[in-house]
């Protein structure tokens, strides 16, 4: 399970990561053309997906954080609670 979540968190920051890359290569064209060409691919049904993947991907490392701190300040709650001997 463990290396599941680990698996799937670097997934996520190769994916984010990539995106933007491949959004301004595909959807943004460099070019003088490029400029015109982008208002039609605004609304292209790949650029979206990857205007929508971007979104989901910056959420999920968010929530990664939120996960590793609550995580650490449980661990940390548990080393330094008294316990009540027995």
């Amino acid at each position: 399970m463990k290396t599941i979540l680990i698996i799937g968190s670097i997934l996520w920051i190769i994916l984010h990561y990539i995106i933007p890359h491949l959004y301004t290569k595909l959807c943004v064209p460099l070019t003088p053309f490029g400029f015109i060409e982008s208002i039609i691919l605004a609304t292209a049904p790949h650029c979206e997906a990857m205007r929508y993947a971007l979104y989901i991907s910056g959420n999920n490392i968010k929530y990664m954080w939120f996960t590793m701190g609550a995580g650490m300040l449980s661990l940390i709650a548990d080393k330094l609670c008294a316990r009540v001997p027995k």
